[in-house]
């Protein structure tokens, strides 16, 4: 079996990949770096030129040759590849009749838990929107703890609108829930720990990407000084 082509679509917020074989198997994937599709859309043509007449199965050699043979990596190739590694699973699972989880190892799991955003432009829609969700069986909630254009106020104004926020969303759903935070960061270390600081009152499950991932120090730095769990890394790559 061969690739024959790859061809990518933008379908709304999705950047999906079908890798076509010789043997009329197709498969899917799709590229996670929503802010620039566009970008990854022509890395995926791009190496489309490497994979097509290729044997589909031999997925960790694709990856092995196309990392190897770049000067530069970064999220664009990463995402592109990733597409494109996704379908050849696809394409394999299809090919021996088999669940892809069970290719990688078997499921771990019945079920997995999954977190409902919670959003708003005011406090009150902040507080429907989570309740809303635990109506519709969410037991964990995530949110970002800000207003449009709270970047053109000053600290004091949209810190203040963040501690509010939080308040009015365990106000309307209670401590049984989860609750974490994605700052997609926006904060520099010291913003960071005194928001953490005083949200910590409101049991926050985690801190999403306080500060910029580049610094690894100033993530350290944050983590030092609060005593909320961070998450971080998955722009890193």
């Amino acid at each position: 079996m061969k690739i024959e082509r790859i061809t990518p679509y933008l379908v709304d917020r999705c950047l999906l990949v079908r890798v076509y074989t010789d043997a009329g198997i197709v498969g899917t994937g799709e590229a996670g770096l929503w802010a620039h599709h566009r970008i990854v859309h022509t890395a995926i043509e791009d190496l489309a030129a490497y994979f097509v007449g290729q044997d589909p199965s031999r997925i960790e050699h694709h990856y092995q040759a196309v990392t190897r043979n770049t000067h530069f990596s970064g999220p664009v190739l990463s995402a592109a590849l990733s597409a494109i590694d996704i379908a050849l699973w696809d394409i394999l699972g299809q090919e021996v009749g088999k669940p892809v989880h069970q290719l990688l190892g078997g499921k771990c799991r019945e079920k997995v838990r999954v977190f409902a955003n919670v959003v708003g432009d005011s406090l009150e829609e902040r507080a429907a929107s989570a309740r809303g969700a635990i109506e519709r069986g969410y037991t964990s909630l995530r949110t970002t703890p800000f207003f449009g254009g709270w970047e053109r106020q000053p600290p004091t104004r949209y810190l203040g609108d963040a501690i509010a926020i939080v308040g009015v969303i365990r106000d309307a759903v209670g401590y049984e829930i989860d609750l974490g935070l994605e700052i997609h960061r926006n904060l520099g270390p010291d913003e960071a720990v005194n928001l953490a600081r005083e949200l910590a009152p409101f049991r926050i499950l985690y801190y999403e990407d306080p500060v910029a991932p580049e610094s690894l120090e100033a993530l350290r730095y944050v983590a030092r000084h609060v005593d909320i769990p961070i998450a971080a890394g998955e722009r890193c790559h």
